[in-house]
């Protein structure tokens, strides 16, 4: 086997795993903050029940805009975008009513680099 092929092989499977984390990070994320701000004990059930609705909206919000988003995401800026503020809104409402969504609001950091230029070249 040539080192090239070996070195293209770890590539292909480094790219397969970032793509699939960037898919679930928001809902692995979004999960464990709606836990641990669900499961204190000084919230009142309807307090509760206003944060599991926004939670529910943010993971409606994801899997509409983001995770049903035509591929290559870089090609969509305009929805990436509409996306990426959406969720920057939800994450700081969520982080008003508990702290802990700060793990959910981490998610930003991952997407962004949706919103990045495209990489250009210019000629020499």
């Amino acid at each position: 086997m040539r080192q090239g092929s070996r070195s293209d092989e770890v590539d292909a499977r480094w790219e397969r795993w970032n793509t699939a984390s960037m898919e679930r990070v928001a809902y692995l994320t979004l999960a464990v903050s709606t836990a641990f701000a669900v499961l204190r004990p000084d919230r009142e059930p309807g307090e509760r029940l206003v944060t599991l609705a926004l939670v529910a909206l943010s993971a409606a919000w994801v899997y509409a805009l983001f995770t049903r988003s035509p591929k290559p995401r870089t090609d969509h800026r305009a929805r990436m975008l509409v996306y990426f503020t959406g969720l920057i809104v939800l994450a700081s409402v969520l982080m008003t009513r508990n702290p802990m969504f700060f793990v959910f609001a981490i998610t930003g950091f991952f997407h962004a680099a949706l919103l990045r230029p495209c990489p250009s070249s210019s000629p020499a």
